[in-house]
């Protein structure tokens, strides 16, 4: 159903926009019709307080009376999708950080285990040295299949590492160094 408004509505409307500052004017533009779709409906108990306009009539009128009034909305609109716009950047961003502050803490505590495998079990350092270039980024020196067999080797060993931990029960290197 169409939004109708009171010639008081009508007003205050007219007012905001800096159109009129007299209700006495707006009754004479509806009544006139320069504001069109304005109606008396029945039971009506005056002039004054039957008429009836449309919204979208009013805000045609407005925009008619002030052009910038149509750029104005527009900009309004604009601020307002760029405002969500902006709220949604720094919610990414606000999980990217803690994305990142995370895997800090996981990189940490990596490099802080793997220092304790090359002190206590020397001749992995190879072996712990890729890793931590893998954490560090540096994937871009491996190939997929040297970064396979360096995951195969590392499972493979894992249970000599840390059964054995001796210099007596050396890794086999040869399958990484291709």
């Amino acid at each position: 159903m169409e939004d109708l408004l009171t010639i008081d509505e009508v007003f205050t409307l007219l007012n905001k926009a800096g159109v009129t500052s007299s209700v006495q004017m707006t009754r004479t533009w509806v009544r006139e019709g320069k504001i069109p779709g304005g109606m008396m409906p029945k039971g009506a108990r005056n002039r004054k307080e039957g008429w009836r306009v449309p919204r979208e009539s009013v805000l045609a009128f407005i925009r008619s009376r002030r052009p910038e009034q149509a750029e104005l909305e527009r900009l309004q609109a604009e601020v307002q999708r760029l405002t969500i716009e902006l709220v949604s950047i720094r919610r990414r961003s606000a999980q990217w950080i803690a994305h990142d502050t995370r895997l800090a803490a996981a990189k940490a505590t990596v490099r802080e285990a793997l220092e304790d495998v090359t002190v206590h079990v020397p001749h992995v350092k190879a072996h712990v040295q890729m890793v931590e270039d893998v954490l560090l980024g540096s994937l871009h020196n491996f190939n997929h299949r040297q970064l396979n067999l360096l995951c195969e080797t590392l499972l493979q060993s894992a249970s000599q590492i840390l059964e054995l931990g001796s210099p007596d029960h050396p890794v086999d290197d040869s399958s990484i160094a291709e």
